[in-house]
């Protein structure tokens, strides 16, 4: 096993919890549809969170080469997925099973939006910086500088509590996906 496999092999077991987590929440959602009241921005937050889990998962094979590790250098790179993890719960209200209780998504979200705003621009901060630190290289590509856009959206999400800030935050952010989305197409190697 080769020092990076070892690597990915703790990444995932995080990664994939966080995934996991936020299907499973979507699910409880979809379940409990007659007593949840939707709200978009919440319901995209919930996707860009996807799309960040799966970026974190391919920002991963950059560090490939990477020879050696510091306990430094991996619990920073694991804080990504640890903090996407955390976003994950916090983006979901747990519903329990046969419950009758009604969830208002609006509320929800403009509740928590701080929280989980501040986890979301903490995990963008902290992928960029350890790809400065173990790249040994800053990269400005049109991905990065569309990572550095979100994380001024996260920022300017996190302090305001203004819903016509939060949409147009969040319609930056389709913008921002959808440009990406140029990308998607690319082989990773």
């Amino acid at each position: 096993m080769s020092l990076f496999e070892f690597i990915v092999g703790f990444y995932v077991v995080i990664a994939g919890l966080g995934v996991t987590l936020l299907v499973r929440s979507v699910g409880q959602m979809i379940e409990s549809r007659d007593h949840l009241r939707p709200y978009w921005i919440h319901s995209c937050w919930l996707a860009f969170i996807f799309v960040m889990h799966v970026n974190s998962w391919f920002m991963l094979w950059s560090y490939r080469d990477q020879p050696s590790w510091s306990v430094a250098q991996l619990l920073l790179l694991l804080s990504v997925p640890i903090l996407l993890y955390l976003a994950s719960h916090v983006s979901v209200p747990e519903i329990p099973e046969h419950s009758d209780e009604r969830f208002d998504m609006r509320f929800y979200y403009y509740r928590r939006h701080r929280i989980l705003f501040g986890l979301l621009a903490t995990s963008t901060m902290l992928s960029l910086t350890s790809e400065h630190l173990l790249l040994a290289e800053t990269r400005f590509s049109l991905l990065n500088q569309l990572r550095s856009l979100g994380l001024v959206l996260l920022f300017l999400g996190a302090f305001s509590r203004r819903p016509a800030v939060h949409v147009g935050i969040t319609l930056v952010a389709l913008a921002i996906v959808v440009v990406g989305l140029a990308f998607i197409g690319r082989p990773i190697s």
